[in-house]
């Protein structure tokens, strides 16, 4: 692992790691211990792979795992979206109702005796 420091004054880390048994060198302005972790999870994707399907070929077994993660990745932001799309969203309103009825259990102190205000 080896920094420079770039154009805009941010260091450049090169973080040496291992994906599927072939070393690689990762560079960017980020934390080395975050890269290493990035590819770690690459890796144990591939890994999933290897044990599911009878793929000896590393390129397919490389994009395989790179869809799956694409997939996560972007089944993640449909949730966030979803979330995020407010009193329109189904699971928003029933936490808000939910919410919004603890909260008023805690204004009537019906909650419990151990109830301090």
């Amino acid at each position: 692992m080896s920094s420079e420091l770039s154009e805009n004054n941010n260091y450049i880390e090169r973080t040496k790691v291992q994906i599927s048994g072939k070393p690689y060198t990762l560079i960017g302005d980020i934390d080395p211990a975050y890269m290493r972790n990035v590819a770690g999870y690459v890796n144990e994707k591939i890994i999933e792979l290897k044990k599911k399907i009878n793929e000896k070929d590393e390129s397919k077994l490389i994009l395989l795992a790179a869809l799956n993660i694409t997939d996560e990745l972007l089944q993640l932001k449909k949730q966030i979206d979803d979330l995020s799309s407010g009193e329109d969203n189904p699971t928003f309103r029933e936490l808000k109702d939910k919410t919004d009825n603890l909260i008023s259990l805690l204004e009537e102190g019906i909650v419990g005796e151990n109830f301090v205000s």
